[in-house]
C-alpha cells in the first residue's frame, strides 16, 4: 500500500495522463502512466490508462495500405430498467468511473430516489473477482442501505451496527488504511445481521471526481471536500452522517445536488438529530453531533473511543 503523500501524485499523474489523451497527445499520456506504475505498480487506473495510449499510438504507427473501414455509428449502451427485481426503478443513467455504474434509481419501498451502484467485474483477475464475491458474500443481509430502504431502525440495531462498523474502522486504521468512502451503502449485513465494511476503492485506489460526488455527498467530511488532509477522524465524520440518518431517517444535510450538500458539510451545523426524532437518545444524539463537528480535532480520537 503506498503512502498517502506518494498516491496524492499518483492522482496528479493519472489526472493529467486523462487530459493529455482528451487532447489526443498519447504519448505524453503514455509517460505519465508510466510514471504512475514506477510510483504504484499495482494501481490498475494506470495500467488501463497505459495500455489505452499505448494501443492508440499503434494504430498511428501502423501503415494505412487500404482505405478504413466505415465508422459504424456509436450507440449508447443499454441499461437495465430495474434493481433488486423491480424494488429500485432505474430513471436514469448517472456515469461511470472505476469498476461502478451509477443509475438514479427509484426505491418503491419508501417512494424515494437514490443513487445506485453496479459493480463491473470485466477483466478482473481471480484476486479481485474473489474480493468482489467475499463482499457479496455478506451482503447476504443486504446493507445499511437496504435496511435505511424498509425504514428507520431501532436504536438497538443502530448502535450494534454502530458497534460493528467501529471494530472494523479501528483495524483498519490500525493497518494505516483509511476508507474514505464509508456510507450506508458500503455497510454489508451478514444473514445474522452483523455489519461488515466493504469497498475499500478509494482507500487504496483513485475514483472520479464525477463518482466521488454522486454517491459520497451526504457523508462526505468537509476537510476530504476541501481537498485537505484525510485522516481517520475523516471516516469517523463519516460515520456520524450514517448515524444520523439511521436514526433520523434522512442525511445531515440534503440539497438539490452534490454541491449544494458538500457546502452544509463546509459551512452549517448539522440540526440536532432529537429535530427530526424523538427517540434518539441524548447521549447518542450527543456523539453524533461530535463525530459531524467541522473540526476533526474536535471529533472522537478513534473509533475506539467511539465503542
Amino acid at each position: 500500500m503506498v503512502s498517502e503523500r506518494i498516491q496524492r501524485r499518483v492522482d496528479r499523474l493519472l489526472d493529467q495522463s486523462e487530459e493529455d489523451a482528451d487532447a489526443d497527445d498519447w504519448g505524453t499520456s503514455a509517460k505519465r502512466a508510466r510514471e504512475a506504475l514506477n510510483l504504484d505498480a499495482a494501481n490498475g487506473d494506470a495500467r488501463l490508462l497505459l495500455e489505452s495510449a499505448e494501443s492508440m499510438l499503434d494504430a498511428q504507427s501502423s501503415p494505412r495500405d487500404t482505405p478504413p473501414a466505415p465508422i459504424e455509428p456509436v450507440r449508447p449502451p443499454s441499461h437495465p430498467s430495474s434493481f433488486v427485481a423491480g424494488r429500485y426503478r432505474v430513471e436514469r443513467f448517472l456515469g461511470e468511473g472505476g469498476r461502478k455504474r451509477v443509475f438514479l434509481a427509484h426505491g418503491t419501498t419508501l417512494d424515494r430516489d437514490i443513487a445506485f451502484a453496479q459493480i463491473r467485474t470485466e477483466g478482473l483477475d481471480d484476486l479481485a473477482r474473489e474480493r468482489v464475491m467475499r463482499e457479496a458474500q455478506y451482503m447476504a443481509g443486504g446493507t445499511v442501505a437496504s435496511l435505511l430502504g424498509d425504514g428507520t431502525p431501532d436504536v438497538e440495531r443502530t448502535l450494534a451496527v454502530a458497534a460493528d462498523v467501529c471494530g472494523a474502522l479501528s483495524f483498519m486504521h490500525g493497518q494505516g488504511l483509511i476508507h474514505r468512502d464509508l456510507k450506508p451503502a458500503n455497510i454489508f449485513l451478514a444473514d445474522d445481521g452483523t455489519a461488515k465494511v466493504g469497498d475499500f476503492g478509494l482507500a487504496g485506489s483513485r475514483i472520479t471526481q464525477q463518482e466521488s460526488l454522486v454517491s459520497t455527498a451526504a457523508y462526505m467530511p468537509p476537510e476530504q471536500a476541501l481537498g485537505g488532509e484525510v485522516t481517520p477522524q475523516s471516516d469517523l465524520y463519516a460515520l456520524g452522517a450514517m448515524l444520523y440518518e439511521m436514526v433520523t431517517g434522512r442525511p445531515p444535510f440534503v440539497g438539490d445536488d452534490a454541491t449544494a450538500v458538500i457546502g452544509q458539510h463546509i459551512n452549517t451545523p448539522p440540526v440536532a438529530p432529537y429535530w427530526h426524532s424523538a427517540d434518539c437518545p441524548s447521549g447518542l444524539e450527543t456523539l453524533i453531533l461530535r463525530l459531524l463537528d467541522k473540526d476533526p480535532s474536535r471529533r472522537p480520537s478513534s473509533a475506539e473511543e467511539v465503542l
